[in-house]
């Protein structure tokens, strides 16, 4: 450590200074080239006021206070509270990556965002998080057991305004947490747009969006479970398509253009795993070079066989 600090004072078990810069090496292996803050530790807190901290690759203005007991420190992931106020930053996957090896390498991202918690339920409101590949996430979110033991599960609820995206980018970014569980469908999707909430466990999904893609609209209300192999998971709930390219997304040439209200109870979101009970309105469907209106379908589908019953009031049938 090399410091140069000013107004060092002691009030019984009460620290103050004013860091005027600081370079240090964290034990994990990260290089801070520069750490200038109002620095404060009393029996309960740590406060970094005024913080401003540099590597070599990121930065971060804003302030972190810890809050504790001093037995929490025992078990510091699960009892010490983190309250952090992030103005601006730039920030490296890689330097994050020395305190959670979860995120993918090489990426950078503007961040603002209040981040609360301990490190195993930690919440980010107000958060804007946007990448270098113009990917946004701005909404509220929580995570817990970001540093689980093997009883701990990884869970997240998040309730997003905006999330612009893509698959690659996504998964990029949170390899081994999202490439588990999102479908290697929605590549298909291209750079799309999405508003609404998800919930995220170890064996299941929950969702209520609303998401605008380069092949149509989706407004999806699904719980999601068995998603160990995500391509395969069941799922029961409700899906509405608007104008929505489902040829494109089935590599089906004799379907186009969509529109539908459906609910859903079955299993897999690629057509090798498809294997469902569906009923609803298909307010247009393209096939076979012609567009069909006002139909009614109650059946289930089952690759290559449709079984069920459908009722079409089409005024040119």
């Amino acid at each position: 450590i090399e410091s140069e600090i000013k107004n060092f004072k002691i009030h019984g078990p009460e620290v103050t200074m004013k860091i005027v810069k600081m370079a240090m090496l964290d034990h994990r292996g990260l290089f801070v080239e520069n750490l200038s803050a109002d620095f404060t530790y009393t029996k309960t807190n740590i406060r970094l006021e005024k913080l401003d901290l540099e590597t070599e690759e990121s930065f971060m203005k804003g302030q972190v206070i810890l809050k504790y007991d001093r037995k929490d420190f025992s078990d510091f992931n699960n009892k010490v509270k983190f309250d952090i106020e992030v103005d601006s930053a730039r920030l490296a996957t890689n330097d994050i990556r020395y305190f959670y090896n979860e995120l993918g390498k090489n990426k950078k991202f503007n961040l603002k965002a209040s981040i609360k918690g301990t490190l195993n339920d930690l919440t980010a409101t107000n958060l804007r998080l946007i990448d270098n590949y113009n990917s946004q996430i701005i909404g509220n979110v929580n995570f817990k057991n970001l540093f689980g033991k093997e009883n701990q599960f990884f869970y997240m609820n998040g309730n997003f305004s905006k999330v612009s995206s893509t698959y690659d980018n996504l998964v990029g970014l949170l390899p081994n947490v999202l490439g588990k569980k999102l479908p290697t469908s929605l590549k298909k999707l291209g750079q799309f747009v999405l508003n609404g909430r998800a919930e995220i466990t170890a064996k299941s999904i929950d969702t209520d969006f609303y998401l605008r893609t380069v092949l149509g609209n989706i407004k999806s209300n699904l719980i999601m479970t068995d998603i160990d192999n995500i391509d395969d998971a069941t799922y029961v709930g409700n899906i509405i398509l608007e104008d929505f390219d489902i040829g494109s997304f089935l590599d089906r040439k004799d379907i186009r253009k969509v529109s539908l209200n459906v609910d859903v109870d079955g299993k897999g979101f690629t057509e090798k795993y498809l294997d469902t009970k569906f009923s609803g309105d298909i307010f247009k469907l393209h096939y076979n070079n012609y567009t069909y209106t006002k139909v009614i379908v109650d059946g289930s589908f089952k690759k290559p066989f449709f079984k069920g019953k459908v009722y079409v009031n089409d005024p040119n049938l």
